[in-house]
């Protein structure tokens, strides 16, 4: 496990058979802590064929967390999936857009690296991503996003947006984001199922952005900034 500043990457490795099969993506897998029987939902940022990479954000006062990123090399944890995401579809979709804040990255990182890296059927797919977070310090996986778009800059680009910029000098946008940023960053819903909407985060970022999701098997109605630029509910999945 490495840390670095409120972040930790937990990798548990496993040489069973079990995790020897095709992994769907985007997928989940579900982490569960025996001593207080709490069961939570982690996209990996890694799968493959004998270890699964998780990144964890560290929250003091969350007790799944917190026992995640205390672990030492040989601890172990009781980790059940893959499991695809619920309704999700990218048949035909040759541009793909991505809203996400904080951790909400990880499902992302995960759909954009396998795209770039790993399907040659997708080979003409266009992939743009907002990631919003508060401070500069919070921006996960930011080393691996530049590089990605560095190496494929004609297919993937990476739009940065911060509360609080560490100074006016800061090249992304500012503030919370908004409907201009999504606007100038996503593409246009105008070229209907060729066009796909990728929303996570915090609840009030996904509310904001796509409106509330009900329940983790229900989206819920299309609302916020993606209904008032035209979207329709076909083109918006939310995590």
């Amino acid at each position: 496990m490495g840390r670095e500043d409120e972040e930790a990457r937990v990798r548990d490795d496993n040489d069973s058979a079990s995790t020897k099969q095709s992994v769907p993506v985007p997928s989940y897998v579900l982490v569960r802590d025996n001593d207080c029987q709490i069961v939570r939902e982690y996209t990996p940022i890694t799968y493959e064929t004998n270890h699964v990479d998780l990144l964890i954000k560290c929250y003091p006062e969350g007790s799944m967390s917190s026992k995640l990123t205390h672990l030492v090399s040989g601890d172990e944890i009781d980790l059940r999936g893959p499991e695809l995401h619920p309704g999700f579809d990218l048949a035909g979709v040759k541009e793909i857009g991505m809203v996400a804040g904080g951790t909400g990255i990880t499902p992302m990182y995960q759909l954009i690296k396998y795209i770039l890296t790993q399907a040659p059927h997708a080979a003409d797919t266009r992939l743009s991503l907002v990631y919003t977070n508060a401070y500069e310090v919070d921006i996960l996986l930011r080393k691996e996003l530049d590089l990605l778009q560095q190496h494929f800059p004609s297919r993937f680009k990476v739009t940065y947006v911060l509360d609080y910029p560490p100074s006016p000098q800061w090249p992304g946008w500012r503030g919370f984001v908004g409907q201009q940023v999504l606007q100038e960053s996503l593409p246009s819903p105008l070229r209907d199922h060729e066009v796909k909407i990728l929303v996570a985060g915090p609840d009030g970022l996904v509310k904001h952005v796509a409106g509330e999701k009900t329940t983790f098997q229900e989206q819920g109605p299309l609302r916020g900034l993606l209904a008032r630029l035209g979207y329709h509910a076909d083109q918006v999945y939310k995590f």
